[in-house]
């Protein structure tokens, strides 16, 4: 039972340095990495964009398939070689592939340790966390590796295989999905919750960053170190226990207040403090609706958590993805027509009507007890 835990532990966190890292170092160093490769940073930007995509298809297929903890080793194995052979070439074309490949393989990854952690509190908060350092891991390695973009692939390539190697070991073992529990949360405010979360922390970080460069001249270094600290309270938060229930329509309010804080910021400080506000309620908020949707708290507030669904870990992450993917196209649209600062405000409003609405809808009901045999059901006559 040991092993199993300790190679699901390093299942997550194989899938930290092949996902958010590796993804970071593509995404802040787009430019960068253009350079060295001879392309426009728009290309690069394409390219992980595209990795995103194939991670989110490829992670769903092993959902369905329900790959087992050392399967899902072997692919982050297959993630972190991909973008170790990324962070070596030069050629466009070995590049784009090496990155599609990688992000392929890290859909299961992060897939698989986040079902297998579901219904685990202690897991789940190992694979929360995981995932919040990946951010300020990714900023950080960024800001080392701007002059030579590469090198931070690399390192998290190698990083990814040495996690990875421990769940691969025949004391690994196979783990059953603890993903199999009852469901805390009505359909509606399930997807409303992890859609305002997506909405408001992939609509902020990006024109965020551009907005430094733009009106402080903050350049991918810079933007990298700002970015890291800004990160460092949401791995601080989604450690720590709860939230309650009640909490997180709160918490959503908190998170559509950073955008207004970037868009009113007199400087680059203040700009990320916006940030960090928005992404620490967001991660929170995550975090919250995760142990709700799982069952581990909340069943006095939710007592009829008899919804069974194993694709809800799945669904609920890829949710979240593509509601990320939506606010990042709208503040950006926004952005051609007023600007960056008053896109990132006009972000703030949707997610604010969100929260109001998820507060405002009815919660989970006891469900209608059992009306056959208890006998025949395996319970006491």
């Amino acid at each position: 039972m040991r092993s199993g835990g300790s190679a699901l532990g390093a299942l997550t966190v194989a899938g930290a340095w092949a996902g958010p890292v590796a993804g970071g170092q593509l995404v802040l160093l787009a430019k960068p990495f253009g350079g060295v490769l001879g392309v426009p940073g728009e290309v690069v930007g394409y390219i992980a964009f595209t990795a995103l995509a194939l991670a989110c298809v490829t992670g769903g297929l092993a959902a369905r398939l329900e790959l087992s903890l050392r399967g899902a080793g072997l692919a982050a194995l297959l993630a972190g070689a991909a973008f170790a052979l990324a962070g070596v070439t030069e050629h466009i074309v070995w590049f784009g592939a090496a990155v599609l490949a990688g992000g392929a393989a890290t859909g299961p990854v992060i897939v698989i340790a986040r079902r297998l952690s579901w219904g685990a509190p202690a897991a789940l908060t190992t694979w929360h966390s995981a995932m919040a350092a990946g951010v300020p891991a990714a900023a950080g390695i960024a800001a080392l590796a701007a002059r030579a973009p590469h090198r931070g692939l690399l390192i998290a390539g190698i990083l990814a295989i040495a996690s990875a190697s421990l769940t691969t070991s025949k004391n690994a073992g196979a783990q059953n999905i603890a993903g199999r529990v009852d469901t805390a949360l009505p359909a509606a405010r399930t997807v409303l919750g992890y859609s305002a979360v997506g909405l408001v922390a992939g609509g902020a970080v990006l024109p965020t960053l551009h907005l430094l460069l733009f009106r402080w001249e903050a350049f991918a270094a810079d933007q990298a170190i700002l970015l890291l600290l800004a990160a460092i309270p949401a791995t601080v938060v989604v450690a720590l226990p709860g939230p309650e229930p009640g909490a997180t329509a709160t918490l959503l309010l908190l998170a559509a207040g950073g955008p207004v804080l970037v868009a009113t910021a007199p400087g680059r400080a203040s700009a990320a403090i916006g940030l960090a506000v928005t992404l620490a309620a967001t991660a929170r908020a995550a975090r919250g609706l995760d142990l709700m949707s799982s069952g581990a708290i909340g069943s006095s507030a939710f007592p009829g958590n008899t919804i069974r669904s194993p694709a809800l870990p799945t669904a609920t992450v890829m949710i979240t993805v593509l509601a990320g993917l939506a606010g990042l196209g709208a503040v950006t649209v926004l952005d051609v027509w007023f600007g960056t600062g008053t896109a990132l405000t006009l972000l703030a409003v949707p997610t604010a009507l969100a929260a109001a609405a998820y507060r405002r809808l009815p919660r989970a009901t006891a469900a209608p007890a059992p009306t056959g045999n208890p006998t025949l059901e395996g319970g006491t006559p």
